[in-house]
Order: C-alpha cells, then structure tokens, then sequence
C-alpha cells in the first residue's frame, strides 16, 4: 500500500481526461445509448476514448465491467480500468477501488489496501469514501480502529448530506460509542437523514420521541416519524405503529388500524407482531389465521372491516428500500426495544437455533416465521427425512400469511429446482409474483426470466425489461447484466416502454406489474 501511495503522491490536480478527443462526437453517441439503456453500444463508443487515456471514461468502464452493465461481468477487467483512473486521481475509482479489495472482487481481500484507495478518495472530498473510512476506523478493520477519527470522516460525509453517514452519527451519540453519549446530537443527525427519506432515521427518530430522549416525549412527532418510515415498509416502524394506535398513544384508539400495521409487519416476519395478531385472534375465540384459517381470517377482517383491513396474505409489505446497509454493525436497530412498557422486553425468536420440537411446535401454533424455518428443514433433511412435499406444505402455510421467503422459496421448488415436488413453470410463476409485488429482489428476478423466456406466462420482453430494472433498483448490481443482454433484443421504442412502466410499477408498489 505504500507503493501506491507514493505514485499517488505524483499527482499535482484532479484529471478529467484530455480536452479534446474525449469529448467528441463519440462520447456524445456513447451518453445517448448509455441514457436509452443502450449499454453495449456505450461501451462501443467509450473504449476507444478509454484506451486513449480518457481517465472519466475509464472509471465509467470500470463500473460497467464491475456490475455487468452492456457486458459480461468481469472483476478482474474492471480492477484494469478503475486502477488506470484512480491512478489519475479519479475519487469515484479510488472508492470503488477501494470497495473491490474490501469485498474481495477481483483481487484477493485486503482491508489495509481498501482503506489507502478510500483515504486517498476521501482527502479529494468524496462524500462516499468519507463514510467508508469513517467506518473503517469505528470498526478497527485495515487501520487501528479509532472513533475519534471515524466520527470525523463521517461528519464530513455527512456534512455533505450523504444520509448514511448521518443515521450511523445518530447511532453513535445515542449509544455513546467513542464519543459522550449525546441525545441532541442524535436527533439532529437522525433528523438530517429522516428528512432526506431515510427510513431507519426515520424510524429511530420516531422512537427517541416516543420516549423523550433528547427531545420532550411527543406521541404526536413519534406517530409522524414512524408512519414516515412505515409507508416504506420498514417493519419495526409498522409494529410500532400498531402499538400507539392500540394504546391510543398520540392518537384517537383503533384497532382496526393497529391490526392493519400489524399485519404489514408480520407479513415481513417481525415475530412480535405474529404474537401481537394471534393475541388478538385468541381473545375473540378464533383460530389463528396464521394457521391458514380462512374463517379465521374473516373474524378478525370482520371485526376490523371499519377500518378496511386486508387479509395477512394481500398485506403490501414490500421491501424497505431507503435502509442504508452499514458494513460494521453499529447500525444495530434490535438495540431499540418496542415502545410501549408492554412489549419493551420482548425477544425475538431466532428458529435457527431452537431445536426441531420447539420450531414445530411454533409453527403448528402458527408462527410463519417457524413455518419457513420448518419448510428449510424438511428441504434439505436437516435431522429430518428430506421431504420436498412436507417442505412445501410449510411454507405454503407461512406464504399464505405473506411471508415473502416461504413465497419465493415455493416458487423455486415449482420452477424446477427440486426433485421432490412435481415442476409447475405456472405455479411457480404465482409464487414469484406473490414475493415479487412486495419487493423481493430475486423473485423480480425470476419474473424479468418467466416475461423474458415464457416460463409460466407469455414472452414480454418489455415487462422483462420492467422486472430486471426493478429488480437492479433493489440494491443488486448484478442484474445490470441482465437489462444489458435483454436491451441487445428489444428494439429502442420497447426498451424505453420498459423503462416507463419499470417507473410507473414502483409508484404503485409493484401491484399488477
């Protein structure tokens, strides 16, 4: 690391390529395909200018070989280009870079080399290679760990807005990591990013006014933040909610609107609102619908239908989104108890270490997230016989309640992928969809192949299209790829009819895609 170092010392300014050839009428041709989805055509047009030396386009190239944009996905290709870049002082490079040897992509992992490309990002003032080094130091991974040092990258992220940054600030003046526990400087970094959309700031901002810390216990502010992040499927926010409309804290008291939130959550397998929804069914003297229950099901939609309730299986719990991921664990939202004095102590279930007669017997109470453990455990014969049909009857149970796993999961087993149950493309299809339409990555996936190549539906390729762009939204880069090799069949009208409707199914939340 020292090497590099030394040859970024050479550098004197930031360079963007030469003035001329660059920025001709190639690169011009090249912009217009990449903005069309065009990406093979863009990098036709770059590479040249690329291999002229154009450092701009060498770290593009870089990004394109490293997510599989317009061409196959190459690591090892992009470490060539973004070293040529990051080697002219291109911050975006030098952090990404710096991202490839922490994840080891292409090159063996090396945190002590990721943290020299970051550092080097980071002194030009690139907001992302601030936080990352930030998070380097909190954590003591490549560089001896130092909290003073991380909060100071990390104020300069997120100085810069970079929300990220922000919600781990929250995080630690909160909890006192490093620094003197703050609560007031917690709430104006957790309100920093809850005001750019963040949902997990949001969601803690909601929380520390619900108990006054920092700030005067509000209900009222605590309803605003929670419901804020629980509009974007954040399910600790949505089990909250379903708490205070419960209780009657901060509003008027509706248990109709307190099961609806519960239902959202469970349907993401938050366990205390499974115990929350069949608390309520049992006092009214009904099964669970978590045990499939149809009549069930319409006890507690009949008892809350003022308030237009839907059934667990039709909850839209699609996939939180705006959850900026951390890579070091200081973002630890289980550290935050249920609000109210109820359910403060109450622990999650983790049905991966319970042994086999406890996880059965949650699930035959009706516990979907025992249910999917279960379907797991009869799919690989995990100190069972392996039973595809008993797997599928199990996570058929926990899907019904909208568990978008057990959903998933159901449709590979019908797609083909096991040996035990009889291939259905069209069941599977359903299942895909189901899991699909409340934001599940690889089940958009699997519904960009079935549009792309007829597997259980008609060929679409412009709902293909649709599902791959989705599906690459939702934080996986390697679907790039996938929009790439559909964009080499699909004319340029369909291409941006895909796109349009791509737009137009995540303002609807996925529903009818």
């Amino acid at each position: 690391m020292r090497k590099l170092i030394v040859n970024f010392c050479l550098i004197t300014a930031l360079v963007f390529g030469s003035a001329g050839a660059s920025w001709s009428a190639d690169l011009d041709r090249g912009l217009a395909a990449y903005k069309r989805g065009d990406f093979s055509k863009a990098l036709r047009e770059w590479a040249p200018l690329a291999q002229k030396g154009d450092a701009r386009l060498q770290a593009l190239l870089g990004s394109m070989y490293s997510t599989g944009l317009g061409v196959p996905r190459n690591y090892k290709t992009a470490i060539k280009w973004y070293t040529l870049a990051a080697n002219k002082g291109i911050a975006m490079a030098q952090n990404n870079l710096g991202l490839m040897f922490d994840s080891g992509q292409g090159v063996s992992k090396d945190h002590t080399t990721a943290v020299g490309w970051y550092q080097l990002a980071a002194d030009q003032g690139y907001a992302s290679a601030q936080y990352n080094l930030g998070l380097k130091y909190a954590k003591g991974e490549g560089v001896r760990g130092n909290y003073e040092t991380a909060v100071k990258w990390l104020k300069l992220a997120a100085e810069q807005r970079y929300a990220s940054a922000q919600v781990i600030l929250g995080f630690i003046y909160r909890n006192g990591k490093g620094v003197p526990r703050n609560y007031k400087s917690s709430i104006m970094w957790y309100r920093a990013a809850a005001e750019q959309g963040n949902a997990a700031a949001q969601y803690n901002l909601g929380f520390m006014y619900a108990n006054g810390e920092g700030v005067p216990e509000d209900y009222k502010a605590a309803i605003k933040w929670f419901s804020l992040a629980a509009k974007q499927g954040y399910a600790p926010a949505q089990f909250n909610l379903g708490v205070m409309y419960e209780k009657g804290l901060g509003v008027s008291q509706n248990n109709g609107t307190s099961v609806k939130w519960y239902r959202l959550a469970a349907a993401q397998g938050n366990v205390e609102a499974y115990d929350k929804l069949n608390t309520i069914s049992s006092k009214n003297k009904v099964v669970s619908p978590a045990q499939g229950n149809v009549e069930a099901d319409n006890k507690i939609n009949t008892l809350t239908s003022k308030d237009e309730v839907n059934s667990a299986g039709e909850a839209n719990a699609h996939r939180q989104k705006n959850v900026d991921k951390n890579k070091n664990g200081l973002e630890q939202m289980a550290n935050l108890r249920p609000m109210s004095e109820e359910n403060k102590n109450i622990e999650r279930t983790d049905f991966t270490s319970m042994d086999l007669d406890g996880v059965t017997q949650a699930a035959s109470n009706g516990n979907a997230g025992a249910q999917f453990r279960l379907g797991i455990i009869y799919e690989k014969g995990d100190g069972v016989p392996q039973s595809g049909s008993t797997a599928a009857r199990w996570y058929k149970l926990a899907a019904k309640q909208g568990n978008v796993e057990a959903q998933y999961n159901l449709g590979w087993m019908y797609d083909g992928g096991s040996k035990h149950l009889p291939q259905s493309v069209a069941t599977a299809f359903m299942w895909y969809k189901s899991a699909a339409e409340r934001g599940h990555s690889r089940a958009q996936a699997r519904m960009a192949v079935a549009y792309q190549h007829g597997r259980g539906t008609k060929i679409d390729l412009v709902r293909g299209y649709a599902w791959w762009t989705m599906a690459a939204g939702n934080g996986v880069n390697k679907f790039h790829s996938e929009i790439g090799a559909i964009s080499r069949v699909m004319t340029a009208a369909q291409i941006l009819e895909g796109q349009t409707l791509a737009r137009e199914c995540v303002t609807k939340r996925y529903k009818g895609c």
